[in-house]
């Protein structure tokens, strides 16, 4: 079976989607299915691609970086040319723009969306009304949590409707070998991710008064694109905690192994924007739980299907200080329970769990299109 993903972001470029799709390639040509991926290209980190691609199990092409209206005209060229070159059987859309551009070229070949959450665009929005109608002309539908199928408003009941969470490799960190750097904090809290209010470092910020005053050498460590550092700086030093924090911007494979092979627990108190940017589910979270890391989350979004509460981790009010401290306890007083519970968790959403509810989706529209 060929299967071509368009996917908005790709490796070794950082983001979530790009990591998805990714990994779903991978297995996909594990299991013998072939696989050609269609991408963006960015403006910085051209030669990186280029290794990255050419070490990759199956074709990459990138859309080169240009100007708005020329670069969806590429989108576009690019796509009809590998639609009649590489005849696929069943494309995959994963992103806001791979998802209006398959759904608006009428092709006889099986389309798939992955809904990830934030192609939604802000409530009541027109670019929301007019993802939602592209959405709806897709042959299957996988929103990555219950959370991001509500957001489209999608019928649990539509047989076009599969959610199916993220996955992880247990393989994430088995070559970052090296030192493990020296990270402090008793105890040592750690957020990974770009440092956005849709992230939610701010919301942990937030709770580091009320959480001192129960754990006075406890340490936040905030590791990722320092977007909008300044701010939750600025934030921590209105709130006298800024000793406790630590920004250690982008990091290597490397570091954040050691940053998570220290961290008692991670957090991800994610909030959503007024731009409608949300989490749809949190990767970061399970991949924390690969080292036996418990995780405190928020409610109202996607980390609500990347934890299971009371087993691996909490979920909480993001913008309740008490809570949060509250949750951080309960997990520090038992915490070798959260973290067995948090390796029993992970190991459900490997790839290898993952990949087969994609193929049985993928397999079932190949029959359809059969009969």
């Amino acid at each position: 079976m060929r299967i071509m993903i368009f996917a908005s972001e790709f490796p070794p470029q950082p983001g979530g989607i790009g990591s998805h799709a990714w990994s779903l390639g991978c297995e996909m040509h594990r299991r013998g299915f072939r696989v050609l991926v269609i991408t963006d290209g960015r403006a910085e980190g051209k030669r990186e691609e280029q290794v990255f691609d050419a070490s990759a199990p199956f074709e990459i092409l990138r859309i080169p970086f240009g100007l708005v209206g020329l670069r969806q005209l590429r989108r576009i060229t690019l796509y009809l040319h590998q639609l009649r070159r590489w005849k696929p059987d069943c494309v995959i859309a994963s992103g806001r723009f791979p998802l209006l551009l398959v759904a608006g070229v009428p092709t006889g070949v099986s389309k798939v969306a992955i809904l990830h959450g934030t192609e939604a665009g802000a409530p009541e929005s027109v670019m929301k009304k007019v993802t939602l109608r592209a959405a709806q002309r897709f042959a299957a539908l996988i929103p990555v949590s219950r959370f991001t199928r509500d957001l489209f408003g999608l019928d649990p009941g539509d047989p076009r409707v599969a959610v199916i969470p993220n996955g992880v490799s247990g393989d994430r960190f088995v070559a970052a070998t090296g030192e493990d750097g020296s990270y402090s904090g008793s105890p040592c809290l750690t957020t990974v991710g770009n440092v956005t209010y849709r992230k939610g470092q701010d919301n942990v910020i937030r709770a580091l008064p009320t959480l001192l005053k129960r754990y006075p050498d406890a340490v936040y460590h905030i590791a990722g694109i320092p977007t909008e550092k300044d701010a939750f700086l600025e934030l921590a030093q209105a709130l006298g905690v800024e000793k406790h924090i630590v920004f250690h911007g982008a990091v290597s494979n490397v570091a954040l192994a050691g940053l998570l092979r220290a961290t008692d627990v991670f957090l991800m108190l994610s909030s959503v924007t007024a731009s409608g940017d949300v989490e749809g589910f949190g990767i970061a979270i399970l991949e924390a739980n690969l080292l036996g890391v418990p995780a405190i989350g928020a409610r109202g979004c996607g980390i609500e299907d990347a934890i299971d509460h009371g087993v691996s981790g909490m979920l909480v009010d993001a913008k309740n200080p008490d809570a949060v401290a509250d949750a951080v306890d309960t997990v520090m007083k038992d915490r070798a329970s959260y973290s067995l519970g948090a390796l029993d968790w992970v190991g459900r959403h490997s790839w290898t769990a993952i990949g087969d509810r994609y193929e049985d989706v993928l397999v079932s529209l190949t029959k359809q299109g059969a009969s």
